[in-house]
């Protein structure tokens, strides 16, 4: 029923053919949309299929290096680990078989392509090894007697290290190789810091340090 004085409005007429085509263009997309989820949900599962099977080739791949090694062979080991280190790069088995490959080469003087080894599983990619990568660098430097080298990458250690414990203990080698190389305020620094600690596991050898820099040290007029 319409007001006094107003014209009657016609009824709004439904454009179906226009709703029509906007429900089947609207479905379109939906299908397309759907596709596409499907086909990147089906690549992450294939691609994590892919991960998996690499992640188990290297860690039986390791086992293989390590009976070598641990048999005597370890000509054999350094063969089949540099095959694991370069086929099976950014697995955390090709990390440890960095790490252990670098070992063979130190064992062998070849310090700097062990450290080269080492360097290159540096990264996102060591994970949990970080602190062991470090500390082992550092053990190479120190056997080519680079000791400003070696107190850097001890001191990485620490910086990587998960627990304090730990921490303490890559600081004490720091420590030890600074006076080697001459450092011997820098080292006395660093045990001075351990020993104020009374939960540190280097505070009895850091009591000891610096009490040795002490009698060392030129008598003060």
């Amino acid at each position: 029923m319409t007001k006094t004085g107003e014209a009657a409005q016609p009824p709004m007429e439904m454009d179906v053919d226009s709703l029509l085509e906007t429900i089947k263009l609207r479905q379109r997309e939906i299908t397309v949309g759907a596709i596409a989820i499907i086909a990147i949900a089906a690549g992450a599962y294939l691609w994590r299929e892919s991960v998996i099977k690499k992640d188990e080739r290297a860690e039986r791949a390791l086992n293989t290096a390590s009976s070598s090694y641990f048999s005597g062979n370890k000509a054999l080991a350094q063969s089949d680990l540099e095959k694991l280190v370069d086929r099976y790069s950014g697995t955390t088995a090709g990390v440890q078989g960095a790490m252990m490959l670098s070992q063979i080469l130190f064992e062998n003087g070849k310090w700097e392509d062990g450290i080269k080894r080492l360097e290159a599983v540096k990264g996102p990619s060591a994970g949990r090894f970080g602190a062991s990568i470090e500390g082992l660098i550092a053990g190479g430097y120190a056997d080519e007697k680079k000791y400003d080298e070696a107190a850097k990458h001890y001191q990485a250690g620490a910086e990587k290290a998960e627990f304090s414990a730990d921490k303490d203990l890559y600081r004490a080698e720091a420590a030890r190789v600074l006076s080697l190389a001459g450092k011997k305020e820098d080292a006395r620094r660093i045990w001075a810091e351990l020993a104020s600690r009374v939960d540190s596991p280097a505070i009895g050898e850091a009591k000891i340090r610096l009490g040795e820099l002490e009698a060392a040290s030129p008598a003060k007029p």
